[in-house]
């Protein structure tokens, strides 16, 4: 969508102006941007889970959501819009994004997850971490010049896995790791209680 490209080329040149930088995810964990589940409908005959929706309560939605790693159709998509993006020229600065120092860095994805269940994450965590190491290189092929983080919620990402996120952050084409962090919606502060919940978040 052009009109949306230049109003992301406006963005960066009013931030270049503003002395400000930019962290530019790539695609979505979640609905709210279309994202993964959405590449998974093209691809997979129109399939599809509204998180919201009663009928398919958590972790449903993560769960399908993260069947995007291992569909070599809907990857090879996001990686069609990640060349695109990444290799973008400012229509409005004439700079290329590769070059723009307005840019801090690219993320792979907003709060990717392997799955919900413990089960799913395990089924779907060679294809997740398979994921992560060729997108990072891919994007360090078209731009070496800034950097690249994944746009994980640390160990939440992988149900308190530890491990897990160590391994999804191994490739050296990935410069550092994130941490998303949501005490209500974890369950850790009752925003109801919070003088008496917030000690068990900090």
């Amino acid at each position: 969508n052009q009109t949306l490209l230049h109003g992301l080329d406006f963005a960066l040149a009013e931030m270049g102006r503003r002395g400000m930088r930019a962290v530019i995810y790539l695609t979505n964990f979640w609905e709210w941007s279309g994202g993964m589940m959405t590449y998974n409908y093209w691809t997979n005959g129109g399939r599809y889970i509204d998180m919201n929706d009663p009928a398919h309560p958590w972790p449903e939605f993560a769960d399908m959501s993260s069947e995007f790693y291992g569909s070599a159709a809907a990857v090879a998509m996001y990686h069609h819009y990640v060349r695109a993006l990444v290799g973008r020229r400012n229509s409005i600065t004439g700079i290329a994004y590769r070059d723009d120092p307005t840019i801090m860095s690219w993320q792979l994805a907003n709060e990717p997850r392997p799955g919900g269940r413990d089960a799913v994450i395990a089924r779907h965590l060679p294809a997740y971490l398979a994921w992560f190491a060729a997108t990072a290189t891919l994007i360090k092929s078209l731009d070496p010049n800034h950097m690249v983080s994944t746009g994980s919620e640390g160990t939440q990402s992988c149900n308190g896995d530890s491990e897990c996120v160590v391994q999804a952050h191994s490739s050296p084409d990935v410069d550092y790791l994130t941490a998303h962090i949501w005490p209500q919606n974890w369950g850790w502060a009752d925003p109801k209680d919070l003088a008496g919940t917030w000690p068990t978040v900090e």
